[in-house]
């Protein structure tokens, strides 16, 4: 019987003992203390130690209604029926606790009576006992005698009994004094707790050796509760002892690096220790590795008391070996990188370096008489020359794009005009094989797409150029299709041909650097392998990718994918009409001549004597006085004395550049608008003439069409065109091709040739050529780079501008070299420009006319 009730209490109490486990150590004191308080308190009120209010208060009135009784008796004995009423309406008055008060004789009515008694008194309030009328805490009855005799009955009806606040005393006292016991007990504990060493327990000795161990070390109970932390410990994880003592250690969010057990939970279970496990611990946002020990206190008699756990912080140690793992990887890889690049190198540099050597060898030794013989050998070391200058260029490119990045330049372009330039640049090499080059789109495409149309056009001539190369029968057709998305409107570009194909593995290695289907492709076709590389980075950092689909024999499906950007407002045209608007271009361009400009003054303000005279001719046909200066500082004198409409400014010239000549007419007031003429086109060279108040901006190559139509803008339309014949006043720039494309043949001016003027600039510009291709040469020669960057920056705006957009990327990257001091890309640029150079061909001038006497 008494175990069962054990029972029952206990599992009545378990859910208080789980909430008492849960509870500070603190807080279950003050609640007992606060137990004791109170059940203190209840006692004395259940024993009336203290006056009870309800028992005074009842005890008070039954007095009063005694005396009152006793007065009642005298004034009736006298007779005096009005001093009785007086006064018991001076009583109900005078009492605020009475209600009503009568004198009842026996036969029930009323003698005398105050505070309209008749109405307030309730006789069913009265208690019957016995025959008898017991008296109420609101209605108490008392008998009145005349002479021993009972003549009458005291009525009076008091208030109810109300206490304090409406509330019983003990349910005061639960509510008031409860809660102030517990918070000046919580508030005294604290100060004692924090006045107190729980370390003074422990020995001296002990804690000594606690305190300076080099390791944390908890105590713990059977419960897993703290019982002792020394300082390393709270330092650990920072919390202080009082925040950790009669903490269960389990509870502090511990992150087991493996599946198994706390260690105090498997010491305790298997009563043995445990050592070398490792726990993490998030500690004010860091994460904490510690090896932790564990050991079982054990008593005399082998029972286990408690566990001793030690914690060692390895967390440097960890993130040393993470580092060192990391750190290791790389090496590794950029190791294995450097050995594989130097292989590929070696390969592809000793290939054709084999060529050029071993026939050079046989020239220079005279082995071969055969012109025919001679001329093949040398074809051969000129290929292998251009090989070297592909791989090279290659080389540098990814070098560039994986050290720095890829830099865009977004800006409207034709999509049709892109894969137009790109098959009208291949066309001729598809001829020579016999196979069919051919564009087309799917749908309707937008008139124009945000993008990058350099890198875009470098992509669809790597892809188109390979599928061309590798093609042999059939042809290759360029396919380009609008995508919606929920990222935003993407074109795709396919490039598909009916070559050689290629299968599965092969595909996995083609995007890879220095990486092509096979050996055997490189014996048959030539190629560096990094031309997809490349092509797959651009296509990447505008938004997309690239993706292949191919069949051994059967040929395959390159697809480039691009961002766009918003297609809001842009016309969108079928291939028929966009094919109809770029021949109607064509013809309009073939019949138009220049745009006529409002007649007014222009100066050109260039050191070029080419880019001058080219200038001017386009600026004296479209109707406008030109006038010229051939440095910034010469072009502040002479607009201090004239008074210009329009002033065309190069912004790299001696004695002073465009950008401080800009920036001093400005200052004197001078509001002429100022166009900015240079060869850096990357927005930040843009941003640069804006700032110092250049009203336009146009990149070097000149384009014609841009130019009159810039300075129809800033000064006005004129009355009518001017004839050009029959010329194309077609864009003097076109789209740069990659090196090997550059040289075909014979290289002729795209000006109209058939003005004498146009003439006369290609002229000068070809007869000066190899001029400027020896001042390249020589300084290159003796390292002075400053003036490599000069002469090349002038070619690269000159070159494109007189028709010969050839010369405007090699010149830019033998510009880009000198400032970077890259030797290599040095020599491979100058020898581009040198084949170009040796390429170009001038017009044919009448010859004067000879008189004879």
């Amino acid at each position: 019987m008494f175990s069962t009730l054990k029972t029952i209490l206990n599992r009545l109490l378990r859910p208080f003992r789980w909430l008492a486990e849960r509870l500070p150590t603190r807080v279950r004191i003050v609640a007992a203390l606060v137990a004791m308080v109170m059940v203190s308190f209840i006692g004395t009120l259940t024993l009336q130690v203290f006056p009870n209010p309800y028992v005074t208060t009842m005890e008070g009135r039954a007095s009063f209604t005694e005396a009152l009784a006793m007065s009642a008796t005298t004034l009736i004995s006298s007779g005096n029926r009005e001093g009785l009423k007086a006064l018991l309406e001076g009583i109900v008055r005078r009492q605020p606790d009475i209600i009503s008060i009568g004198l009842r004789k026996p036969n029930g009515t009323l003698h005398a009576a105050a505070g309209e008694h008749a109405s307030k008194w309730d006789s069913r309030l009265l208690e019957r006992r016995n025959g008898q009328v017991l008296s109420t805490d609101r209605q108490m009855v008392l008998p009145v005698y005349q002479r021993s005799d009972k003549w009458a009955e005291l009525e009076i009806a008091f208030e109810p009994y109300k206490p304090f606040l409406g509330i019983e005393p003990w349910k005061l006292v639960l509510i008031l004094v409860a809660p102030a016991c517990f918070i000046q007990f919580y508030l005294f504990l604290g100060m004692i707790l924090k006045q107190l060493d729980a370390s003074g327990a422990v020995p001296t000795h002990v804690r000594d050796v606690l305190d300076n161990l080099g390791v944390g070390l908890v105590l713990l109970d059977l419960e897993y509760r703290v019982l002792l932390a020394n300082p390393v410990i709270q330092a650990d994880l920072k919390m202080s002892q009082r925040q950790l003592l009669g903490q269960s250690a389990s509870d502090l969010n511990w992150i087991a690096e493996d599946d198994n057990a706390l260690p105090w939970t498997e010491t305790l279970r298997r009563g043995a220790a445990l050592s070398n496990r490792l726990l993490g611990i998030e500690v004010e946002g860091k994460r904490c590795i510690f090896s932790v020990n564990s050991t079982p206190i054990q008593t005399s008699e082998g029972t286990c008391q408690g566990v001793m756990v030690t914690f060692k912080d390895i967390t440097t140690l960890e993130d040393h070996k993470r580092e060192l793992a990391i750190a290791k990887d790389a090496a590794e890889l950029a190791n294995e990188t450097k050995s594989q690049f130097l292989a590929n190198m070696s390969h592809e540099i000793r290939t054709p370096m084999n060529a050029i050597v071993g026939f050079t060898d046989v020239l220079r030794r005279g082995l071969e008489h055969d012109p025919d013989r001679q001329l093949e050998y040398l074809d051969t070391i000129y290929s292998s020359g251009n090989h070297l200058v592909e791989l090279i260029n290659d080389v540098l490119d990814l070098s560039k794009i994986e050290s720095a990045g890829v830099q865009l330049e977004i800006r409207d372009c034709s999509p049709f005009q892109i894969v137009n330039e790109v098959v009208t640049v291949l066309t001729g090499k598809a001829n020579d094989q016999g196979i069919q080059l051919s564009s087309s789109a799917a749908g309707e495409i937008p008139e124009t797409i945000q993008t990058d149309p350099t890198r875009l056009r470098q992509i669809l001539i790597n892809l188109v150029g390979n599928a061309v190369k590798f093609t042999e029968s059939g042809g290759v057709r360029v396919s380009f299709v609008v995508l919606g998305g929920d990222a935003g409107p993407q074109m795709r570009f396919d490039v598909i041909d009916t070559g050689i194909g290629m299968d599965d593995q092969q595909l996995q290695r083609i995007f890879s650097p220095f990486v092509q289907a096979d050996s055997s492709v490189t014996r048959r076709f030539g190629g560096t392998g990094l031309g997809l590389s490349i092509s797959k980075k651009f296509a990447e950092a505008m938004g997309g990718g690239i993706t292949v689909v191919s069949s051994p024999g059967e040929g395959s499906v390159f697809s480039v994918l691009i961002d766009v950007g918003s297609l809001d407002g842009v016309r969108m045209v079928s291939g028929e009409e966009a094919a109809a608007v770029l021949r109607s271009r064509q013809r309009a361009a073939a019949d138009q001549g220049i745009a006529s400009v409002r007649p007014g003054k222009i100066l050109i303000v260039d050191d070029t004597p080419a880019n001058v005279q080219l200038l001017e001719v386009v600026c004296r046909k479209a109707g406008m006085t030109v006038e010229t200066a051939e440095n910034g500082q010469v072009a502040i004198d002479m607009a201090a004395e004239t008074q210009y409409d329009v002033i065309l400014m190069d912004m790299q010239m001696p004695v002073m550049d465009g950008y401080s000549a800009t920036t001093e007419l400005r200052k004197r007031g001078v509001e002429t608008p100022i166009v900015a003429l240079t060869g850096n086109a990357l927005e930040e060279d843009r941003r640069r003439c804006f700032d110092v108040g250049c009203t336009a901006f146009l990149a070097k190559p000149v384009n014609i069409d841009e130019l009159i139509k810039l300075l129809q803008e800033l000064h006005g339309v004129g009355d009518a065109k001017q004839s050009t014949s029959k010329s194309t006043s077609q864009p003097i720039a076109v789209a740069a091709s990659p090196a090997k494309e550059r040289v075909s043949g014979r290289i002729r001016s795209s000006l109209p040739m058939d003005l004498p003027e146009f003439q006369q600039v290609v002229a000068q510009f070809v007869d000066g050529l190899d001029h400027c291709v020896g001042e390249l040469q020589q300084a290159i020669q003796t390292g002075d780079y400053d003036a490599v960057a000069r002469h090349a920056h002038a070619l690269k705006g000159t070159g494109g501008t007189v028709g010969f957009p050839q010369f405007t990327e090699p010149s830019r990257q033998l510009e880009e070299a000198a400032k970077q001091g890259d030797e290599a890309l040095l020599l491979a640029s100058i020898e581009e420009i040198r084949q170009i150079a040796k390429a170009v061909e001038g017009p044919d001038l009448p010859k004067p006319a000879t008189s004879t006497t």
